[in-house]
């Protein structure tokens, strides 16, 4: 059999791979107790290419089944990254909303700052929008998470947000157009990161417009798939209710339900 050219053989790879998939990357913001630095991991991505898609972990684990956590659920999807989703209480019921392709999962809550922002994903479009401000009677979402509280708008840092709590934290952040970004902070106060993302770059990959907090603390957790196939996984240490998976256009489907 004849051997391909070296060209040849590198395109056929290139082929195989999902197309304009977003990248990984680290840097350091001065957020930590004490001013210190903590290394911030983010996964950017274009909303042309890939988008959003929600996945909700079963009450109950079928008999024999690995027990879902982010790394399978990302697994499972074909996704290129994800981060752990929205509030829940100690029952593992969600806070707010949660739509996984679809499927509705709790219930609308609008009296919490915990719940008062939107991850929506309507037909194409990604958006984070104010729960209050949202008509739910009408829209017809395909995903969604209900949580909060917003951290920036409008390109400006919020106030009145917690101060001296010192946490994990995730994040989903846009520039207002097609720029998006799923962020894990090791260490933080809801404040202090309001500030730190309003500064003209602090946040390097781009200046956020909008910046919605996930659920963090112990809950909080980070994966995504590197080029070679290396997975990176900041394991989350608490079970996790939902998830919130970037998923390449090119494999998106319905492959994790409730």
């Amino acid at each position: 059999m004849k051997a391909l050219r070296p060209s040849l053989l590198l395109l056929l790879l290139l082929s195989a791979l999902p197309a304009a998939a977003g990248q990984h990357e680290r840097f350091e913001m001065p957020l930590a107790p004490g001013g210190r630095a903590a290394t911030v991991h983010v996964y950017l991505f274009d909303d042309r290419d890939e988008t959003l898609q929600v996945a909700i972990r079963p009450e109950k684990e079928k008999e024999g089944e690995t027990p879902m956590d982010l790394g399978k659920a990302c697994s499972d999807a074909r996704a290129s990254a994800g981060i752990n989703g929205g509030f829940f209480d100690y029952l593992g019921e969600p806070l707010g909303l949660v739509i996984a392709s679809g499927t509705p999962t709790g219930k609308v809550n609008l009296s919490s700052t915990l719940t008062s922002g939107l991850v929506v994903r309507e037909g194409d479009g990604l958006s984070l929008r104010k729960a209050k401000e949202y008509d739910f009677a009408t829209a017809k979402p395909s995903q969604l998470i209900q949580t909060g509280p917003f951290l920036v708008e409008e390109s400006k840092g919020l106030v009145d947000l917690q101060p001296s709590r010192f946490a994990r934290r995730s994040v989903i952040l846009t520039d207002g157009g097609h720029r998006w970004a799923i962020a894990f902070f090791p260490s933080a106060t809801l404040d202090g990161l309001a500030k730190a993302l309003e500064k003209p770059g602090a946040f390097k990959p781009f200046q956020p417009r909008t910046a919605l907090n996930l659920d963090g603390g112990s809950s909080c957790g980070f994966w995504t798939l590197r080029p070679g196939g290396y997975v990176f996984y900041l394991k989350e240490i608490s079970k996790v209710r939902d998830f919130l998976l970037v998923v390449p256009k090119a494999v998106d489907q319905p492959l994790i339900k409730p």
